[in-house]
C-alpha cells in the first residue's frame, strides 16, 4: 500500500468529497466581509457560459462562484438571482465594485439598492484606450488612401506611447511625438497627448465628485469644437456625459472605495487552480475545489 499510485483525478475527487457537505454559508461567516464587494464575470476552462465571481475588494478573498445560463453578457435576471445567493450568505455590501456591463449593475441595484456603485476604473480607462486607439487607426488609414505612407508609418511607430501614461515615456517616444505634432500640426492627432492627460486629470487630481464634474465640463469645453471630424474620440465624450459618469468617481467622495476592483487578479489565481484538472467538468468542481482553498489558503484547516 505504500507504494500505491492513485491517478490524480481520484485524489482531488477524495478531497472535493471532503467539502460538498460544507456550506458556502459556512465558510463565508469564518471569513467575514468587509462591505466592499467586486464582482466580475468570467468563463471557465470547459464551460460553455459565464460564470459570475465575488471577491472581498479589502481582504482580497474570493467569496463565491456560481454558473450562469448566459453565453454572451450577463443579463439583469442572472446577475440579480446571483446577488441574491450573496445576500442569503449575509453579505450585505456597503459598496459594489464591478465592470461597466448593464446586468451586473441592474442586478446589485435590485438587491442592494442602498449600497454604493463604483464603476472599475480600469474598465473605464480601457474603454477610453480603445477608443483613442480607433481614432489613430482611422487617421493612419485615411494616410494610407492618400498615399502617404511614411506619414501613415511614423504615426503607426507613435500610437504606442500615446497608449501609455505620459510618465512612462522614454526619450525615443518623446521625440516621436515631437515629429508627429510638427508632421501634423494643427490636427487633433498632434494634440492627443493633452487631449487624454486632461482626461485623466479628472479622476487622478480630482478631491470631490464636485471637482471632477468641474474639470470634466471645463475639458469637455476646452475640446468640443475640436472633434467634429473625429467620431471615436465625440464617443469619449459621449461616455463622460452619460449617466455612468457619476459611478465612475464614486471613490472621490467615498475615499474608502478603491476606484479599482481586484476579481480580475482573484479570477487569474483561480485560473491557476483550474490547471490541476484542466478545468472543471462541472459546477460542483469548481465549486468544491474554492472551498478546499478557502479553507486551506484562507482559515488555515486542514481538509482532505
Amino acid at each position: 500500500l505504500t507504494h500505491l499510485h492513485l491517478p490524480r483525478a481520484t485524489l482531488h475527487d477524495w478531497k472535493q468529497s471532503a467539502v460538498a457537505d460544507i456550506p458556502f454559508h459556512d465558510i463565508i461567516s469564518q471569513l467575514g466581509f468587509s462591505g466592499v464587494l467586486s464582482v466580475d464575470e468570467f468563463r471557465p476552462k470547459r464551460s460553455k457560459t459565464f460564470n459570475l465571481f465575488a471577491t472581498d475588494r479589502i481582504t482580497g478573498r474570493i467569496l463565491f462562484l456560481d454558473e450562469t445560463p448566459d453565453h454572451h453578457a450577463i443579463s439583469g435576471d442572472t446577475a440579480t438571482a446571483f446577488f441574491q445567493q450573496l445576500q442569503g450568505f449575509s453579505i450585505n455590501p456597503r459598496a459594489i465594485i464591478a465592470d461597466m456591463a448593464g446586468g451586473i449593475n441592474k442586478g446589485a441595484r435590485t438587491v442592494f439598492p442602498d449600497a454604493l456603485y463604483q464603476y472599475d476604473y480600469f474598465h473605464v480607462a480601457k474603454s477610453i484606450h480603445e477608443k483613442l486607439r480607433s481614432e489613430i487607426r482611422l487617421y493612419w488609414w485615411r494616410l494610407q488612401q492618400e498615399g502617404h505612407t511614411d506619414d501613415a508609418a511614423l504615426l503607426w511607430d507613435a500610437q504606442w506611447a500615446l497608449l501609455r501614461n505620459r510618465e512612462t515615456w522614454d526619450e525615443r517616444d518623446e521625440e516621436r511625438w515631437l515629429v508627429v505634432t510638427h508632421r501634423f500640426h494643427g490636427s487633433i492627432i498632434a494634440r492627443l497627448p493633452a487631449f487624454k492627460q486632461e482626461l485623466r486629470d479628472i479622476f487622478d487630481q480630482s478631491g470631490s465628485t464636485a471637482e471632477a464634474f468641474h474639470r470634466r465640463d471645463q475639458w469637455m469645453s476646452n475640446w468640443q469644437s475640436s472633434l467634429t471630424t473625429a467620431k471615436h474620440l465625440r464617443k469619449i465624450v459621449t461616455l463622460m456625459t452619460s449617466s455612468l459618469f457619476p459611478q465612475m468617481i464614486t471613490y472621490l467622495d467615498n475615499p474608502w472605495i478603491p476606484r479599482t476592483t481586484n476579481a480580475e487578479t482573484l479570477i487569474r489565481s483561480y485560473r491557476k487552480m483550474e490547471k490541476a484538472r484542466y478545468g472543471f467538468g462541472s459546477l460542483q468542481g469548481r465549486q468544491n475545489h474554492l472551498k478546499l482553498y478557502q479553507l486551506k489558503t484562507y482559515l488555515a484547516q486542514k481538509v482532505g
